[in-house]
Order: C-alpha cells, then sequence, then structure tokens
C-alpha cells in the first residue's frame, strides 16, 4: 500500500459561459444602437438618456457577474478549472464595446464618418439647390447620401 497522497482531480464541469455570451450580445446590440444614435447631426436627449441608463446596467451587471464568478472560483473550484479563450473574449467584450461606445460619444467620430461619406452626394445636392434659382423655400423630403434630409 502505497501512502503518497494522489494529486486532486481536476474539475472537469463545462464553464458556464451562456450568461457572458448573452451579456456580450446585449452590449453589442447597446453598441450599434448608440452607433446610430450618436452619428446625427441631432441627438435626442431621451434617446441619449436611454442609451446612458442601458451603459449602466450593462456595466452593474458585468461588474456583479465578475464578482459572482470570481467568489465561485475562490470557494468551489479552488483554481483547478482553466478559464477558456472563448470565456476571456465574453469576459473582455462588455468593457470594450462599453469604451468604445464612450469613444464614439466623445470624439463623435461617426458623425464625421457619415458625414465625410455623404459629402459628394450633398455636394451635389447643394449645386442643384443652387442652379435651380429659385429664390423660395423647396420642400425636400429625401436620402441625401447617409442623411435623411426634410424641410
Amino acid at each position: 500500500m502505497s501512502s503518497t497522497p494522489h494529486p486532486p482531480e481536476a474539475d472537469t464541469r463545462p464553464v458556464r459561459s451562456w450568461p457572458w455570451l448573452l451579456l456580450c450580445g446585449f452590449s453589442m446590440v447597446w453598441l450599434l444602437a448608440a452607433m446610430y444614435g450618436c452619428s446625427h447631426i441631432e441627438v435626442d436627449m431621451l434617446w441619449l438618456l436611454s442609451l446612458g441608463l442601458i451603459g449602466v446596467v450593462l456595466a452593474a451587471l458585468w461588474t456583479v457577474m465578475t464578482l459572482l464568478e470570481l467568489i465561485r472560483r475562490i470557494r468551489v473550484d479552488r483554481a483547478r478549472r482553466s478559464i477558456t479563450r472563448r470565456c476571456w473574449i465574453f469576459w473582455l467584450t462588455t468593457p470594450l464595446v462599453g469604451l468604445a461606445g464612450l469613444w464614439l460619444a466623445w470624439t463623435d467620430a461617426d458623425l464625421l464618418l457619415r458625414i465625410r461619406l455623404s459629402e459628394p452626394a450633398l455636394t451635389t445636392r447643394a449645386q442643384q439647390l443652387l442652379d435651380s434659382e429659385k429664390t423660395e423655400p423647396q420642400q425636400i423630403d429625401e436620402w441625401i447620401g447617409l442623411f435623411h434630409v426634410k424641410s
């Protein structure tokens, strides 16, 4: 009989990644909504407040989920289970998306990109209006480049 202790067996339970995947998906939808909402010349205040509130909720969920996962790993796993690359990607997505959304709101990069992409169409339409020699205001309801123009 051998009296040497056996090393503890590794935990073979799968890592629960579906909550992180769900949070990652909501974060991506939030980023798309932020890109759409912040790329307009006129930004609706209710839209910005909603985006801000949803962003705070996503950040709070990420923090709580991170703390719960950390507590679970300390109490139950004792660091026996390695974290897969997929879990790291899910874990990092929400803060990176949040930082990207804040960067877009701070720099107006998405609005500037939209203007640059629409510049030829806007210039052409402005030249058409100047060449028409009409002094009365015209009713416009059309897409010019990436902008919906109404008057």
